[in-house]
């Protein structure tokens, strides 16, 4: 089944939520309090765009993720949010659904990376 860049972007936004939340809680992370500071660093659009500059900066992306990448910063979104920054959203969108991308074609070692890469860059 092809999901369009959008419901790829809610499905990487669950995901790569879990698996931040996973790698402070198995990091010994105890209070609750703690836990939520720490994960929603990583939860905002604008948390998302400085992903996605160290990520495009680096490379680190191969050519079908960056495709993927691509669509989904491209996708028309109708949402506006408070402090709403157009290229952070769209960052944040594209960031998603290479997420969601990697996860409904089960490359979740894939994700494991990203995930280290990013936590080892911005943690």
């Amino acid at each position: 089944m092809e999901y369009s860049s959008l419901v790829l972007a809610f499905i990487g936004d669950s995901v790569f939520e879990l698996k931040i939340r996973e790698y402070f809680i198995n990091s010994g992370l105890a209070k609750v309090k703690d836990l939520q500071q720490k994960c929603s660093s990583f939860a905002s659009a604008q948390a998302h765009f400085n992903i996605m500059e160290y990520i495009l900066e680096e490379d680190i992306f191969n050519e079908e993720e960056l495709n993927v990448y691509k669509r989904g910063r491209n996708a028309k979104v109708n949402q506006r949010r408070k402090n709403f920054n157009p290229k952070f959203y769209h960052a944040s969108t594209g960031f998603e659904s290479v997420i969601g991308h990697l996860y409904v074609t089960k490359q979740e070692d894939r994700i494991d990376e990203l995930i280290l890469l990013i936590l080892e860059r911005f943690k």
